[in-house]
């Protein structure tokens, strides 16, 4: 069903569509309506989804959505130009099936040495398109803010599942970082600045794994970063902003387990496929060295005295 409109339209040989009868837009470009529907119509600034198919006059296949599974999703804007479609969609509704001829001239204008074969000078490219959804802008936000807040609920959710199904009892921070001390120490606490120098482990909530820096928890498919322990300096922002305040609260030697919810640390927007959006993350994280910032400094200034004095002997 998804794909009725191309069925349709393909089902007419292409060496005949000089036979269906075609209407024109305002600037002349040839198209027809297959499935017209008494349905929402595409305004200017409305957000619509839909799929298409890129088609020579022959009828090869240059391009489907379908073929990845990944209808695009635009902002309908004033038209520009007529390769731009804008002219063509504003024509529809939502559901509608649908074909507009462009030239193939138009679209290789001044790009002549990358024109195929297959599609001549003076021939069309023929879009069929299927309006799957028409939003206006409102409708997108009310929509999406629905939407961030069932995750925020969800997540809610899953973190008060989790707690009640393992062993942990964290203490939780008035920002809403949890915590939990696998191994205490009497030693000293990092302070915003110094360079701390750590092992960890990162997961979700139900076990998957997203990083580490240790060996023997290194996936292949998901790899850690590896090289021995990370280096990061405290309170900068240099990691994600539960770890952040988290590492402060540890002592040199200690282990904490940290449950970090998605607003310290990735938020709404996630991030790639390992971190959904809306995502506690489980972190395991031993604080192996503390180099405080005035000791640090003054390594890294021997470092530069050290560098200068060997450029010194080789002149």
């Amino acid at each position: 069903m998804r794909e009725s409109l191309f069925l349709i339209a393909l089902l007419i040989p292409l060496s005949l569509t000089g036979q269906v009868k075609f209407d024109t837009t305002a600037s002349g470009l040839p198209y027809v309506i297959f499935t017209e529907n008494n349905t929402k119509k595409i305004h200017l600034r409305d957000v619509i989804i839909f799929n298409f198919k890129q088609v020579t006059e022959s009828g090869e296949l240059l391009y489907s959505t379908y073929q990845d599974s990944l209808a695009l999703k635009i902002q309908i804007t004033p038209p520009q130009h007529i390769t731009d479609l804008m002219e063509f969609l504003l024509l529809l509704h939502e559901k509608d099936s649908a074909m507009v001829k462009i030239p193939s001239d138009t679209i290789f204008e001044g790009y002549e040495e990358f024109r195929p074969p297959s599609i001549p000078k003076g021939s069309p490219l023929l879009f069929f398109v299927k309006i799957e959804k028409v939003q206006t802008m409102d409708e997108l936000l009310t929509e999406t803010l629905e939407r961030m807040e069932r995750l925020r609920k969800e997540e809610i959710e899953k973190t008060a599942r989790f707690l009640a199904k393992s062993d942990l009892k964290p203490i939780f921070t008035a920002s809403g970082l949890g915590y939990v001390v696998v191994k205490r120490t009497e030693r000293i606490k990092p302070a915003v600045g110094d360079t701390v120098l750590v092992n960890f482990m990162a997961r979700t909530l139900d076990g998957r794994f997203i990083e580490s820096n240790r060996p023997e928890e290194m996936r292949p498919e998901v790899p850690g970063i590896g090289g021995g322990e990370l280096k990061f300096t405290a309170g900068k922002g240099e990691v994600i902003r539960g770890w952040d305040e988290g590492i402060l609260l540890m002592t040199e030697g200690s282990i904490f387990k940290f449950i970090i919810p998605s607003k310290l640390a990735f938020g709404m927007e996630g991030s790639g496929e390992a971190i959904p959006p809306f995502t506690t993350i489980l972190l395991e994280v031993e604080l192996v060295k503390i180099i405080p910032a005035g000791k640090a400094r003054a390594r890294r200034g021997q470092v530069v005295r050290e560098i200068k004095e060997n450029w010194d002997r080789e002149k």
